[in-house]
């Protein structure tokens, strides 16, 4: 008897014996087409008297990544939630008013508002994104909703 053990034997299959046909043409690799998102397109919002860019599939998708996105929820649902925080405590979610929009509620201090609520546009532009009635412009919402947390610029409070 011998303590040597001899390795295990790999089975080879007849195929892998044979050569390979290979033809005289290099093959191409198949492309594959990947579903891009369509770019946004600015258009004129009437109302708002001025180019905005709609809500798109990009928009949606990183709305769904943060936590502070509320979509539509019922009016009487969202101050509810928002009396019960401090002031500073916000949500984003769609505009009621203007469809292809954002919103930002605050809960604010009773001197600013009485109903302890106010609600602000997000446009969307050219420039990036900004409140309706501030000029600032920022790359993206998550630099917007941070800056404000820092600076209240004309929000009454912070974020």
């Amino acid at each position: 008897m011998s303590n040597i053990d001899s390795p295990p034997r790999k089975d080879i299959r007849r195929e892998e014996l044979l050569p390979k046909a290979t033809s005289p043409v290099p093959e191409e690799p198949i492309p594959v087409k990947e579903k891009k998102p369509a770019e946004p397109v600015l258009v004129y919002d009437e109302k708002l008297g001025e180019w905005i860019y709609p809500i798109d599939e990009t928009l949606q998708a990183q709305l769904e990544n943060v936590n502070y996105f509320v979509k539509l929820p019922s009016r009487e649902l969202l101050v509810r939630n928002l009396l019960s925080q401090c002031e500073g405590a916000f949500v984003v979610r769609y505009s009621e008013s203007k469809r292809r929009c954002l919103a930002l509620s605050v809960r604010v201090p009773p001197t600013h508002n009485p109903a302890c609520i106010s609600h602000y546009l997000i446009i969307r532009n050219q420039n990036g994104y900004k409140i309706k009635s501030c000029e600032k412009h920022f790359p993206s919402l998550q630099m917007l909703i941070t800056h404000h947390s820092v600076m209240p610029e004309k929000l009454p409070v912070a974020l």
